[in-house]
């Protein structure tokens, strides 16, 4: 953390090239910023490559830093007051890290840690206040994604007392596979997940999961792998969901 607190203070080079920031004007961080808004957002930042198997931060914390993953994955765990390790989230491109912690003056309530070699843009608390003063329209966007995020566990929660297992299952694949890089219509489509990290998203037990998984590989609904889910009928996978969008 240390280390990496020092890359973000020092400055002197960019941390995009053009093409990437303007690509990234369309992610929700930077929504309705013109192009220079977005440039001095963006240069304020420094670039980091998080290796696999590598923590942005540790739950417990003190929040120093928020980051938007470029390319990559993050997932995001919380350890309950049992020791169980529970996973909350998969962060893929675009997605906004630390936000509320940092704003909220609490400590990191979770784990964020590399699942492939991720590339983030970072920035020190001090300087992402900073510009939040200079461009209104980032802070606006911020509360927006915080506001998403409890929305987000809001709906988590009422499935996790109000659906059945398999149900919910079927809602987080669908989920990941939109929030994927594929727009779900090209298949197969692989997604990179063990069935434990699936049981900690669906607030069920690997025995579920793994009963469940089993039975829609034999439909030919997806295809189970070492670390790894291949859906193969999006529709009927929808359709075991309850709902043609899992929210």
């Amino acid at each position: 953390m240390r280390q990496l607190l020092g890359e973000i203070a020092r400055s002197g080079r960019r941390a995009m090239d053009r093409e990437t920031c303007n690509s990234f004007g369309q992610t929700p961080l930077f929504a309705g910023l013109d192009e220079g808004a977005r440039g001095i957002v963006i240069e304020a930042g420094r670039k980091h490559v998080l290796d696999c198997g590598c923590s942005l931060w540790q739950q417990g914390d003190v929040p120093a830093i928020i980051a938007v993953v470029i390319d990559g994955q993050l997932k995001k765990t919380m350890i309950d007051a049992h020791g169980a390790q529970k996973t909350l989230q998969f962060m893929r491109r675009g997605d906004l890290a630390g936000a509320a912690s940092m704003f909220g003056n609490f400590s990191r309530p979770t784990t964020l840690r590399a699942t492939v070699a991720t590339e983030l843009l970072c920035w020190s608390a001090d300087r992402f206040s900073g510009l939040m003063h200079v461009v209104p329209q980032l802070a606006i966007n911020v509360l927006g994604i915080v506001g998403r995020q409890t929305d987000h566990l809001l709906r988590r929660l009422h499935e996790a007392t109000s659906e059945n297992a398999d149900r919910r299952i079927a809602r987080i694949v669908l989920r990941l596979v939109r929030e994927g890089d594929t727009d779900g219509e090209c298949v197969p489509i692989e997604l990179r997940i063990s069935r434990q990290e699936l049981a900690e998203l669906s607030d069920t037990t690997l025995f579920t999961v793994s009963r469940t998984v089993s039975a829609w590989n034999r439909m030919l609904i997806l295809k189970a792998g070492r670390g790894r889910l291949t859906v193969i009928d999006p529709a009927r996978l929808a359709g075991l969901a309850g709902d043609v969008r899992a929210h």
